[in-house]
């Protein structure tokens, strides 16, 4: 983790250090309050940027791949607390392939984002994104499947709606599978709504 990025919180640090050390010094020898604090707030503010000149020294393109990685961070949380639902949900259900299927939903998608940041980090935040997208309607059917399971009266054909919804699962599980594959063989990482991720035709059924 490079210091660069903290350049700015460190500079900080160092100089409220030097306000205090200041402050205390000039008035522990007799100085009056309002100069020690003017005297003191001014070194500050020039050892806070002189700190920040030696300490920051990046490009404007690494300050921008350091922002980038950021905002793919925050997506990638995003990632990981539809995963934790999904988690949540397979311990409600009933039939236990489909919770095995969910959980390993959730243990295939944090392996590919893990293997993504390692191998291709500047397609990040995209490949965050889409897949987020896809957790979305994941976590929708998945809600749907426990509810029709404790509710199976409610709804026409209720086992094949279930069996709907476990083949969607499985053909996003498989396709994420294969988008690991493709980036362990060095092949770009792309999620193409084109490709069939997800069987959304069958999602569409249950709204």
């Amino acid at each position: 983790m490079k210091i660069e990025r903290y350049a700015t919180l460190i500079a900080l640090g160092i100089g409220v250090a030097v306000f205090l050390i200041a402050y205390f010094l000039l008035t522990s020898v007799g100085w009056s309050l309002w100069i020690a604090i003017g005297i003191a707030a001014i070194s500050c503010l020039c050892i806070s940027g002189a700190s920040w000149l030696l300490l920051d020294r990046r490009s404007e393109r690494e300050i921008h791949f350091d922002t980038y990685l950021d905002e793919a961070e925050q997506k990638v949380r995003i990632v990981q607390l539809k995963l934790r639902q999904i988690k949540a949900f397979a311990a409600k259900l009933r039939h236990q392939a489909t919770a095995a299927l969910l959980n390993q939903i959730c243990y295939d998608v944090d392996q590919l984002i893990t293997r993504i940041r390692a191998k291709n980090a500047t397609e990040l935040l995209s490949s965050a994104e889409r897949v987020d997208n896809y957790l979305k309607q994941v976590v929708s059917v998945t809600e749907k499947y426990v509810d029709i399971e404790v509710y199976p009266r409610y709804y026409k054909e209720p086992n094949i709606k279930l069996e709907q919804i476990r083949q969607g699962l499985q053909s996003f599980d498989e396709y994420v599978v294969a988008s690991a594959i493709a980036l362990e063989e060095g092949d770009a990482f792309a999620l193409d709504v084109d490709v069939q991720m997800l069987d959304a035709a069958k999602y569409r059924r249950l709204t």
